[in-house]
């Protein structure tokens, strides 16, 4: 039996999609991933994405200037989402 999913990584994941494939949010928090999630970690992987969304000008405009050369989308994502969470842009 696979390990429960982490809200943190349904966040980074649901994130990618949104950046780099253009889903839409709704259609993201309606995978069946999702459901596997208690309503509390769903709550927390939604604001995630949302509030790295919110913020992300400000997340990338923090971040560029330690960055010799664009990671992969996907470690972008989780500087990001570090970034918004971690320096209390929120």
């Amino acid at each position: 039996m696979p390990a429960p999913a982490s809200p943190r990584l349904v966040a980074l994941d649901g994130l990618s999609q949104i950046i780099g494939e253009g889903r839409m949010v709704s259609d993201v928090i309606s995978d069946p991933v999702w459901q596997e999630l208690t309503p509390p970690e769903r709550a927390t992987a939604q604001r995630l994405i949302s509030e790295t969304l919110r913020y992300l000008g400000r997340a990338d405009h923090l971040l560029s200037p330690n960055l010799q050369r664009q990671p992969p989308l996907r470690v972008m994502n989780l500087l990001r989402m570090a970034t918004v969470v971690r320096k209390d842009i929120l």
